[in-house]
């Protein structure tokens, strides 16, 4: 995101904030996509995590 300058400071503010929000989430989602390929592995998944998070995804897909 660019800003003009003479910038605001509050702007400023904003920005910084939502890209550390975004640098903060895509490590969660990568730690989250570890562990959960770590539980897929696994040969005893008895609550089908895989079938789980396909049903997840399309319920997001038909909601946005």
């Amino acid at each position: 995101r660019f800003l003009r300058k003479p910038w605001n400071n509050a702007d400023l503010r904003t920005v910084i904030s939502f890209a550390l929000d975004v640098a903060r989430l895509r490590e969660d989602k990568r730690t989250l996509v570890r562990l959960l390929r770590k539980q897929i592995e696994s040969p005893d998944d008895p609550a089908d995590i895989e079938s789980e998070i396909e049903r997840l995804a399309e319920d997001d897909a038909r909601d946005a």
